[in-house]
C-alpha cells in the first residue's frame, strides 16, 4: 500500500517558486542589467530633464523618483510569460501534466519568484534616487508603502501576460508583442511630469490609464499628502486585474493543447 501523500498547493508552488530562484541564481545577468539600466535611466532623466522640468535635477527628483518605479518594473512584467510560454514551447509543460501536484503552481511560482526581480531593480532607483537627493516627506514609512505599492502593481500586471504567454506560440513573440501596450502604459500617464502640463485630450486618455492611478498614490504615500481614496482606487486596481487574469490565465493553462 502506497502512504505517500500528494503534494499541496502550498509545496508545490514552493517548489516552483525555488526552480524560479535558481534560474535566477544560474543566470543572473537580466536581473542585473535590470538593475544597471534602472540606475543609469533614473541618472539620465534625472540630469537631462531636470532642469527644464522643475528647475533642477534635485527638485525634479522629488516628482521623479516614484514614476521611475514603474519605468522600471513595467517592462519586467513581461517575464513570467515568457517562462511560461517556454516551457510549454520546450515540451516541459507536458512533463508536469503528468505528476500529481496543483497545476496551477508552476503558474504561481514564477509570478511569486519575478517579485524578487521587482524588488532588486526598484531598490536599485530608490537608493540612487536617495543619493542624487531624494527626500521623502511621508518619511520612511511612505517610502515602503510606495514601494511595495509599485512591486504589487507590478505583479498584477503580470498576470495579463501570464495569460499571454500561455496562448503565444514563441517566448520571443511575448515580450515583442506585449512592448506596445507597456510603453503607452509608461508614456501615457504621469509618471514623468504633471498631467495639468499637458493638452485636455491627453489628460482624458491619461485618465483612463490604471498606471497614471498606481503612480499616483505611490508619489502621494512617498510626499505623505495620500487620502484613502487615492489608497483605495490603486488597491482596487490591482487586486481587480488579478481577479480577473488569474483565473484566465488557470484555465488557459490547464487546458493548453487538450
Amino acid at each position: 500500500m502506497n502512504n505517500t501523500k500528494s503534494p499541496t498547493a502550498i509545496s508545490s508552488t514552493k517548489t516552483f517558486l525555488w526552480r524560479s530562484m535558481l534560474k535566477i541564481k544560474s543566470a543572473p545577468g537580466q536581473m542585473i542589467f535590470d538593475s544597471i539600466v534602472a540606475i543609469v535611466s533614473m541618472l539620465l532623466f534625472a540630469f537631462l530633464f531636470g532642469g527644464a522640468i522643475n528647475g533642477s535635477p534635485k527638485e525634479y527628483v522629488q516628482f521623479l523618483l516614484p514614476g521611475m518605479l514603474f519605468m522600471t518594473v513595467l517592462p519586467m512584467t513581461v517575464y513570467a510569460g515568457a517562462a511560461l510560454s517556454k516551457d510549454i514551447s520546450t515540451g516541459v509543460y507536458d512533463r508536469f501534466r503528468t505528476i500529481g501536484f496543483w497545476q496551477p503552481s508552476p503558474v504561481v511560482g514564477v509570478l511569486v519568484g519575478d517579485i524578487v526581480k521587482y524588488a532588486i531593480a526598484v531598490i536599485s532607483v530608490t537608493l540612487t534616487g536617495v543619493a542624487i537627493g531624494f527626500r521623502p516627506d511621508g518619511g520612511i514609512v511612505g517610502l515602503l508603502f510606495g514601494v511595495l505599492l509599485a512591486i504589487f502593481y507590478a505583479f498584477s500586471l503580470s498576470w495579463i501576460f501570464a495569460a499571454w504567454g500561455v496562448v503565444a506560440k514563441k517566448p520571443d513573440s511575448v515580450a515583442q508583442n506585449s512592448m506596445l501596450i507597456l510603453y503607452t502604459s509608461i508614456f501615457c500617464s504621469n509618471i514623468f511630469t504633471d498631467a495639468a502640463t499637458m493638452p485636455d485630450w491627453i489628460q482624458t486618455v491619461i485618465k483612463f490609464n490604471p498606471t497614471t492611478h498606481i503612480a499616483t498614490a505611490t508619489r502621494l504615500l512617498m510626499q505623505g499628502a495620500y487620502s484613502s481614496w487615492d489608497i483605495v482606487l490603486a488597491l482596487v486596481i490591482c487586486i481587480g486585474l488579478i481577479v480577473v487574469f488569474a483565473p484566465v490565465t488557470f484555465v488557459l493553462y490547464r487546458r493548453k493543447d487538450r
